[in-house]
C-alpha cells in the first residue's frame, strides 16, 4: 500500500466539498440558480401574512417584492453573489427601469439580496407557497 503525504486527505476532501456545494446552485445560463428559488420573507412573521410587504418571491427568471416585479433578463456569477440584471416594474409606474440585483445564499435558510446600489438585507426561507397580493 502506497503511503500517503500528511495533508492529501484534507486538500482532496476540500476541493470535493467545494465541488458539493457548488453543484446545487449550478443554473441553466441567464436563470437564477433553483438554490434561491422559493418565498423569502423580512423575518418569520412576513411568512404568515400574504399581505405583508416583507415578502419576496424568487423564480428563474423573476423576483416580487410587495410592490416592485424584476424580470431578468441575465444573470451572472461574480464569486459567492448571483448577479441578475432586470427590468423592474414598480407600482405606480406606467414604464419600466433597468435594475440590478445581488444575490447571495448565506445559509440554506437565508438568502441577501440587495436592489441596484442599496444596502442588502438578510431574508428568511418560508416554507409556504407563493406570494399572494
Amino acid at each position: 500500500m502506497m503511503a500517503q503525504r500528511p495533508g492529501t486527505f484534507l486538500r482532496y476532501g476540500a476541493l470535493l466539498l467545494a465541488i458539493g456545494l457548488a453543484a446545487p446552485l449550478a443554473a441553466q445560463e441567464g436563470e437564477i440558480p433553483e438554490a434561491l428559488h422559493g418565498l423569502w420573507a423580512a423575518g418569520p412573521e412576513h411568512c404568515t401574512d400574504p399581505a405583508s410587504d416583507g415578502r419576496v418571491e424568487v423564480t428563474a427568471r423573476a423576483v416580487s417584492f410587495y410592490a416592485a416585479y424584476f424580470t431578468v433578463r441575465s444573470v451572472r456569477r461574480d464569486g459567492l453573489y448571483w448577479i441578475a440584471e432586470a427590468d423592474v416594474n414598480e407600482e405606480d409606474e406606467e414604464d419600466a427601469r433597468p435594475g440590478r440585483l445581488t444575490m447571495r445564499l448565506a445559509a440554506p435558510d437565508r438568502l441577501d439580496i440587495a436592489i441596484d446600489n442599496d444596502a442588502s438585507q438578510q431574508l428568511v426561507r418560508c416554507a409556504e407557497g407563493p406570494l399572494q397580493r
